[in-house]
């Protein structure tokens, strides 16, 4: 196998099912899609990933979130923060929740990972 000569990548924010299609003379390496929904189902509640981050945004140092689903035994999804920190800030997941309790009125809170 031979190595690429350089790394290229391809941002794609494909609407509704339309694929991306890379330019076929480069290898495709690394693929950034937006996420494939903004809804997390758990435990028959939906959970808007887009309101969730925009609450967690809102925390002195938090620079950037991500909100996803991931399988859980009982509530079928469960969300998860992915957290970036501001430069010098230190918090953690329990303040970060409380945090989320705190500032909003989801109804997801009590299960927010």
């Amino acid at each position: 196998m031979t190595k690429p000569s350089g790394l290229r990548f391809q941002f794609c924010l494909p609407r509704k099912k339309q694929t991306c299609r890379p330019d076929r003379s480069h290898p495709v390496l690394v693929e950034i899609r937006d996420r494939l929904k903004n809804v997390i189902i758990s435990g028959g509640e939906n959970i808007s990933s887009i309101e969730v981050e925009g609450v967690l945004l809102r925390h002195p140092a938090v620079q950037e979130v991500a909100i996803v689903g991931l399988p859980h035994e009982r509530w079928g999804e469960a969300s998860h923060a992915f957290v970036v920190l501001r430069q010098g800030a230190q918090t953690d997941d329990a303040e970060l929740r409380e945090f989320a309790r705190a500032t909003t009125s989801l109804t997801s809170k009590r299960r927010t990972a």
